[in-house]
Order: C-alpha cells, then structure tokens, then sequence
C-alpha cells in the first residue's frame, strides 16, 4: 500500500483516485474468496464456477492496468506513446503486490516465507532496478528486501550465497534479518561436497523466528561434508550463539561456544599484525617473518608419458 501511496504522490488528480483503488481492490478480494470457496464446494455447477472466475480475472486485470500506468510514470515512460509503453510493460513485467494478496497485505503480510532467489548481480539482468541506490547490489538481496517488507511478523528462510554473512554490502541485510528477531545462520562449504550439484559457490541458510522484544542470533562452523553423509547433514548441524553488536560486518564461522570464547579472546588483543611490522622498522634487526607457498608440482615427458617430480621447490 505505501507503495501505490507513493505512485500516487505529487500528484493531486492522482492522489483523488486513490479511494477508488482501495474499493476496487476490495472487491477483487471479495471475488477471489468466493471462488476459493467455491473450489470446496460440490454443488456448484460448472456455468457459475467459469462466470466466478471470469469476474476475479476481469476485475484483477482491470485494476493492474492502472497500476501500471501509474507505476510506468515513476519509470518515465508515458503512456500516451502506446508502443514505448507495452514496451516496457513486456520488459519490467510489473507486480502489484498490493493487488494480487490485497487480504493478506491488508492483515499485516505473509506468516511464513521460504525461498531461494537467483544468485545474480545488477549487471547480469536484463532488467535494470527501480532506483539507482539498488544498483550495486545482487539481486538475491533485492529479493530479501522485498521479503522483509512483505513478511510482517513472518517466520522467513532461505538458501542464499555465503557473501550474506561474509561481506560488507550485506551488513545492512544482516541488521534487518536480527532486529527483533532470532535469526540462526547456517553456512555450507561447496567442496569435497556441495548443497546444489550445479552450484559451484558457498551458500548459507538462514532461518528467522517471529519478532519478539529481544532476539538472539546463531551461527555455525563453514560446513564441510562428503556426499555419502549428506543424510545426515542438516540433522548433525550445530549452532553457536554470537554477538549481534559487531565490530566487523561478518558473522563467525564458529561450530560450539568454546570456539565462539576463542575468537572473542583473538579479537579482544589490543595487538596487531601492524604493530610488529612497525617494530621491525624501528629496530636495526633484519629478522623478517614472511610465508612462501609450495609451487605446484612441474610436469615432464618422459618416453611419451607425463610423469610429476618428486622434488617440488625450485630449483
């Protein structure tokens, strides 16, 4: 609804068909309840079922053809130039929310939400965000946002890339997902074994309980497992509880408190790395400390085969 109350401002004529679109709107949901209805009931013939339906769809499509006109405003587009105007309404495909749940919007938002979005960014879409703020980020976590504003009181999960906790664009995300809610994250390596066979990335669950006036988050460990034990993956999943006022925008990657005590211990030491560098600048000591990775193994011929040296340093 702040949505439609949006389109509609900065314009008085506008903002005066606003009545007629809340009745319109509660109509059609007059309609779909009695063809939901309907569906249950035995007595009802096949004539009064079709006119039932072909009523909710005429008064359904009715009211997202103004929708669109209003909302095509806010892309630019006029509706006066017919061809720019289907155009677009091919291209942004655009969904009223507010129209087709008009009940469920109207009594607060969905109970539960579940899901698992495109793990894509801006730029690999055809379609471009409504607002440039939006533009630098995935579109997983465009999906979110909307979840959040639809969900209410909603218990939400998802399956998404482990950047949700691991980066820091999504902090803001990670804010949302815990203000007065639990929230427990659930992260999963993609090697020796993976969630999805033909995802080839990181991922990680979380899962949201109903607000309340204090919530609580939790974590894991980063998961690793074999395919033969994938049965037994989510019943042996461990969670720890971590902080919610974090210094760094990542959430641990910690499987039990002891782990959890550990990390608060390493993160609490006033010392740095950088405070060594700098003592060694200051001294007249040379002794430096630095780590050198083993190449890979070099590849010869010999007699027509590939063999691997057994000396692996350089030479």
């Amino acid at each position: 609804m702040a949505e439609v109350r949006k389109a509609l401002s900065g314009d008085i004529l506008r903002q005066q068909s606003l009545p007629k679109i809340l009745e319109s709107a509660e109509i059609a949901d007059h309609a779909f309840q009695q063809f939901q209805a309907m569906q249950t009931r035995h007595d009802q013939s096949a004539a009064s079922f079709s006119n039932a339906k072909t009523n909710l769809r005429c008064r359904l499509e009715g009211l997202r053809g103004e929708l669109d006109t209003y909302l095509a405003g806010d892309y630019g587009v006029q509706t006066s130039r017919t061809g720019a105007y289907r155009k677009w309404q091919r291209s942004h495909q655009p969904f009223h929310w507010f129209v087709e749940f008009y009940g469920i919007m109207e009594r607060g938002g969905f109970d539960v939400i579940i899901g698992n979005p495109p793990y894509l960014e801006a730029n690999e879409v055809a379609y471009a965000p409504s607002s440039k703020a939006m533009a630098g980020i995935p579109i997983h976590a465009m999906c979110l946002e909307r979840c959040l504003s639809l969900g209410g009181t909603a218990n939400m999960s998802m399956i998404l890339p482990l950047s949700l906790v691991s980066t820091q664009r999504m902090r803001h995300l990670q804010q949302s997902l815990e203000a007065g809610r639990d929230c427990w994250y659930s992260n999963f390596a993609w090697r020796p074994a993976k969630l999805f066979d033909t995802v080839n990335r990181a991922l990680s669950i979380f899962v949201t309980a109903k607000p309340r006036e204090s919530g609580e988050t939790f974590t894991t460990g980063y998961l690793k497992w074999n395919s033969k034990d994938r049965d037994h993956l989510m019943p042996t999943v461990r969670h720890a509880r971590c902080e919610r006022d974090r210094a760094a925008f990542w959430v641990p990657k910690v499987g039990d408190d002891v782990e959890a005590s550990i990390l608060a211990k390493v993160l609490s030491a006033e010392t740095t790395m950088g405070d060594f560098i700098e003592a060694g600048r200051s001294s007249r000591s040379s002794s430096r400390l630095g780590h050198r990775p083993p190449r890979p193994p070099r590849r010869t011929r010999r007699q027509g085969r590939a063999t691997v040296p057994r000396r692996l340093g350089p030479r």
